[in-house]
């Protein structure tokens, strides 16, 4: 009986060993230094580093530097035993790339470790970017497309003025308040040298 149990017990520690290794997301843990106990061959592949090369390092090591602090705090956290869900944070790849990487922890303080489930979400923040950017020459260009209408506009009252044969006094002055309504003028006018 206590053979079977040892044997059930190894079948489930190499099922888990399987899961970690064939997940998809990058999976670590760390202790609440910052140093990897182990992590799957998503973590490296996304990195780029090497085993030797990653566990030559701490988490915080890998991190921009701009986000070491943060990260900081939110390892002090797990240590007391909170649960911190949505740390993103910047990471410096093997190739001198930044990657963000948004985590999932969970903290097992008896054991003093935190065990991690990443999310590489540089891609989404890159459409999101440039969605943004174009947003904004949609907007630039719209704008653009009233002030063409505008003027448009105030060719054809003054072109319909000239059709009309107006006398040029009054022409002159009508071409004067259109140009002074285009730029904003609050007072406008024009003087005629003979």
């Amino acid at each position: 009986d206590d053979e079977r149990a040892v044997r059930e017990s190894l079948r489930r520690a190499l099922e888990l060993e399987e899961f970690f290794e064939l997940s998809i997301d990058p999976l670590s843990i760390i202790d609440f230094g910052g140093e990897f106990e182990g992590v799957n061959a998503s973590f490296l592949r996304v990195l780029g580093y090497s085993n030797p090369e990653l566990f030559s390092r701490s988490a915080l090591d890998v991190l921009h530097p701009d986000d070491v602090e943060p990260a900081r705090e939110a390892l002090a956290q797990l240590a007391q035993g909170h649960e911190r869900v949505g740390f993103e944070a910047r990471v410096i790849c093997a190739d001198g790339s930044v990657r963000w990487i948004e985590w999932s922890t969970r903290s097992m303080p008896e054991r003093g470790v935190v065990y991690s489930v990443g999310r590489d979400t540089t891609d989404r923040r890159r459409v999101e970017a440039e969605l943004r950017a174009a947003q904004r020459s949609l907007e630039a260009s719209r704008d653009e497309l009233y002030v063409l209408a505008e003027e448009q506009a105030a060719l054809r009252r003054v072109a319909t003025l000239v059709a009309q044969g107006v006398p040029s006094g009054k022409l002159f002055g009508a071409v004067a308040g259109e140009v002074g309504v285009l730029l904003g003028a609050d007072l406008g006018g024009m003087i005629r040298y003979e």
